[in-house]
């Protein structure tokens, strides 16, 4: 039978896990976890709704640091990766033994994803597995009180996912693209994909930095005049980066606010958990960006400086 993997298993992993449990018929799924993770498992995801929880049973799980060799452990032809973008790469060569041609292999971090080379550097391009990206507008968090393995759907937003760095073919849908459809996925072209990234970092960029440092939930943000000062200063300076409509990326910003807005933002959460935050992936890849165009992007980088001190504070040893 095939089965879904699952590397990553933070809020978006959970809930990607417990959609694909609650289908019907259910998909199988299997959450590749770090060792501890994997002792406090217990095969079961739960989620609160609109004030509802349900858990989904059946969920299997793996060591994802096995090294076990792929005629042993077997091969895994559907893949969902959904680490911290910082986590992506080192995460993908833990189980790039598994992976070959035949291989589909979806990312669902924030940010533009890196190029193939890096992803899968010295791996022949012959071997080299269908890559996918997803832009994601679900809202879901885990409040402080619930273990592991839980998470609240705080809003339920859209999923379009498509190829990267090619146009979908002609050969038809697979059993993987038909799962994610099933789950309510939009697949799209990659040139449409491309875009809906660029509207997903405008919006990450705007509100995750400017929520952790003020400590608001995403719906009261729009009410601090300073912080809307910034967020439009990132959005401005995304535009010039990416050369599109200013607009168009404020209007998805503020669409985004009012349909999470009851939501913690992830970095506001991670750096609320003491956990390293994806800044530097998201408003800092802005800045370089910029860099490589011959532009400042002033404000990113100031969020960046300012997250980055914030972090070493915290997690600095007196």
């Amino acid at each position: 039978m095939k089965k879904m993997y699952i590397l990553g298993a933070g809020n978006l992993g959970c809930n990607l896990a417990f959609t694909l449990r609650s289908l019907t018929p259910p998909v199988g799924v299997v959450l590749l976890l770090r060792s501890q993770a994997l002792q406090e498992f217990r095969g079961r995801i739960e989620r609160t709704w609109g004030g509802v929880t349900r858990g989904v049973h059946g969920v299997e799980a793996e060591d994802s640091s096995d090294t076990t060799t792929t005629a042993t452990k077997g091969r895994i032809e559907n893949l969902i990766v959904a680490t911290k973008t910082y986590q992506l790469t080192s995460a993908l060569q833990g189980v790039r033994h598994r992976l070959d041609e035949r291989s589909n292999v979806l990312l669902l971090q924030n940010g533009i994803p890196p190029g193939i080379d890096t992803m899968f550097p010295n791996l022949d391009p012959a071997r080299r597995p269908r890559c996918w990206g997803a832009v994601t507008t679900h809202g879901v968090f885990r409040p402080e009180e619930k273990e592991r393995f839980c998470f609240t759907l705080a809003g339920v937003g859209e999923v379009h996912f498509g190829p990267l760095w090619e146009e979908t073919g002609d050969e038809g849908k697979g059993w993987f693209e038909e799962q994610i459809e099933r789950t309510g996925g939009v697949l799209v072209g990659g040139k449409e994909l491309r875009r809906r990234q660029v509207e997903k970092l405008a919006v990450n960029a705007a509100i995750n930095p400017v929520t952790a440092i003020w400590g608001v939930r995403n719906g009261e943000v729009l009410g601090i005049p300073e912080a809307v000062k910034v967020m439009k200063g990132v959005v401005r300076e995304v535009a010039a980066v990416e050369d599109v409509d200013e607009e168009v990326l404020w209007r998805k910003v503020e669409e985004v606010v009012e349909a999470t807005k009851e939501n913690w933002s992830s970095m506001y959460q991670d750096f609320k958990a003491d956990r390293e935050t994806e800044v530097r992936e998201i408003n800092g890849w802005v800045v370089e960006r910029g860099r490589e165009m011959g532009k400042r992007c002033e404000v990113n980088e100031k969020l960046v400086t300012r997250m980055r001190e914030k972090e070493m504070v915290r997690f600095a040893i007196f």
